[in-house]
């Protein structure tokens, strides 16, 4: 998970992230997921948060969806009733996609592609900021600009009266209610809001270029998993949740104790009272409250540092996880949802028997196509993500944050999410130029039957590299002689990707002026000491026609040293030879064009 949302009193919120590395399972190559880019993965929705009464998902399309409870505009609209399925929200200004969400207590975020952070729902406290008089609510996905930094942000998290969000400049950033207090010292009297983001100092231990990649909240702390695989918390501490004997709450980011040697973070989720650890060996590690086995241990009590649960089948990883109020969510290696905890309302995948599972068990799922790839926790209920597009939930679905009515005792999918089609790819071959090379001429670019129907089209036509015309046809000019002309078009079929493709290049565009008439003749006495000239040879013999000539005589077709006018006086050497005339054309832009005159032989007087 990238980040996740707060919760509601002593409720949890968790959020859920896929990306092409999660859909990988490799355990070791799982990364840092800060602004993920839809061409990731087409299929699978990219981010979605399970909040307590509310969730918000993330759409192939990039669009934000929400299901649940609306009754302070949380998905936008305020149309005071529950929502159980989800459905497109409104207020991201056009071009702008959803690249991260949070559910929090009645108000929702989302994280734009443009780097800003929307807001909408409660906004009492002023988690959504101030900018537009204050009001209680908001009803539209609206930018929280109070003092956001330059860059903008990566990722949101949301706790019940609290947005949190990691700023690109490397640092984590508050607005809304403070507890604990999480956003600075308590003012006289009790608790300031802050109705601006506000700097949480950065830990004094922190590695030099490690940056906020994953956010998570519990009921009072926020949970920081940075670039180089460590992890910080700050705010309450009563039930070891941020590690450490010391229950007293946290006032700086403060790093979590018990991962072994070498070992790194790859993900984190938090609960109430309780944080879960993924590490780069595949163990989940937990740490807290673990009253009803949630940190999966055999005993009830907290746990003060992470420790390895319990109940993963030999040779299964763990993934992914988060944990919640009562019970916790592991995606394994082998593609199942394994789950420790209370049953409450089928939370964990089966039936509820009261029973609590005090190590990681099998979850069940009424869709089995695809395998687990990410989890998401809220207080009695849980989501998992597929490898196959689709999203499933179990346990408590009081308002339909879960989609349809009923509590769900086995994870089923959710209804609403828009259905993506993979990508039209275009597939092989190259456009060709027709037409002649030569100047004046128009060349045109000719495509085959490879371009999809309805593919945009653009064109970029280069003489030696340089771009010098984006039309679908080209007249051959007189720089390009000598030179080689190719055209490059960039076809963008419907849904797919743009991908150019360009000719093979018209090498040496050199028009010559050629001749179109009857070869010129040789008039006169072909004899010693007689003058002969050539005729027919004017210019409006080439074509297109010259604007200058130029001639040379020929004795048995070598030239004749300085014989280079109309006419010509034969001499001794020429008796008995065969004379005749080259008439050259030139043009400006053109290739010199000749002809060669018919010959006569040249007598003695």
């Amino acid at each position: 998970m990238t980040a996740a949302p707060g919760v509601l009193t002593v409720v949890t919120m968790s959020r859920l992230a896929v990306s092409a590395t999660v859909l990988a399972l490799a355990v070791g190559s799982l990364s840092a997921l800060q602004a993920p880019a839809l061409a990731a993965d087409p299929v699978a929705p990219l981010v979605f948060d399970v909040g307590v009464h509310h969730t918000v998902v993330v759409g192939a399309d990039g669009r934000p969806y929400g299901t649940g409870d609306n009754n302070a505009g949380q998905l936008t609209g305020m149309s005071g009733t529950d929502t159980t399925t989800l459905t497109a929200m409104t207020g991201l200004p056009s071009g702008v996609t959803a690249t991260d969400v949070a559910a929090g207590g009645a108000f929702s975020l989302v994280r734009g592609s443009d780097g800003l952070v929307y807001g909408t729902g409660d906004n009492t406290n002023r988690e959504l900021g101030v900018s537009d008089g204050a009001p209680n609510y908001r009803t539209t996905l609206t930018p929280i600009t109070e003092g956001a930094p330059a860059g903008g942000f990566t990722v949101v998290a949301a706790m019940r009266r609290t947005s949190f969000a990691a700023g690109a400049d490397g640092n984590v950033y508050g607005i809304g209610q403070n507890l604990y207090p999480l956003l600075g010292p308590f003012v006289s009297g009790g608790q300031a809001d802050k109705t601006s983001w506000t700097l949480i100092p950065k830990p004094a231990g922190l590695a030099a270029g490690a940056v906020p990649v994953e956010l998570e909240t519990t009921f009072g702390a926020l949970v920081v998993r940075y670039s180089n695989g460590t992890v910080y918390g700050i705010g309450d501490a009563g039930n070891g949740q941020i590690t450490g004997e010391d229950s007293t709450a946290r006032a700086v980011l403060t790093p979590f104790s018990g991962l072994p040697d070498g070992v790194t973070a790859v993900d984190i989720g938090a609960g109430a009272s309780s944080t879960i650890v993924i590490g780069s060996d595949g163990v989940p590690y937990a740490t807290g409250s673990n009253t009803w086995g949630q940190a999966g241990q055999t005993s009830s009590d907290d746990i003060k540092t992470l420790t390895p649960m319990l109940g993963l089948p030999s040779g299964v990883q763990a993934v992914a996880g988060d944990i919640g109020l009562q019970h916790s969510l592991v995606a394994g290696s082998d593609g199942n949802v394994y789950a420790a905890g209370r049953t409450a309302y089928g939370s964990l995948g089966i039936p509820d028997d009261s029973t609590p599972r005090h190590q990681l068990v099998l979850g069940g799922r009424t869709d089995t196509a695809g395998a687990v790839v990410a989890v998401g926790v809220s207080d009695y209920d849980g989501a998992v993500a597929t490898d196959a597009g689709t999203v499933l939930g179990a346990g408590n679905n009081d308002d339909g944050r879960l989609t349809g009515t009923g509590d769900k005792d086995s994870f089923t999918p959710f209804t609403g999410l828009p259905v993506a089609t993979p990508p039209v790819v275009v597939p092989a071959g190259t456009p060709t130029i027709t037409g002649s090379p030569r100047v004046g001429s128009t060349l045109a670019a000719t495509l085959g039957s490879w371009v999809p129907a309805g593919s945009d089209l653009t064109y970029a036509w280069r003489r030696g590299g340089a771009v010098v015309a984006t039309t679908t046809t080209y007249q051959v000019a007189v720089a390009d002689v000598a030179k080689s002309l190719t055209v490059t078009v960039t076809v963008t079929p419907p849904g797919g990707e743009p991908t150019p493709r360009t000719s093979a290049a018209v090498t040496g565009v050199a028009v010559p002026l050629h001749w179109t008439r009857a070869k010129p003749k040789v008039t006169g006495t072909a004899k010693q000491g007689k003058r002969l000239k050539v005729a027919g040879a004017a210019a409006g013999g080439f074509a297109p026609a010259a604007t200058a000539l130029s001639y040379q005589w020929l004795r048995n077709g070598s030239a004749i040293r300085g014989a280079t006018g109309r006419a010509y006086k034969a001499t001794v050497a020429d008796v008995g030879k065969r004379l005749s005339i080259r008439v050259t054309g030139r043009r400006s832009g053109y290739l010199a064009g000749s002809v060669v005159s018919t010959t006569v032989r040249v007598r003695k007087r």
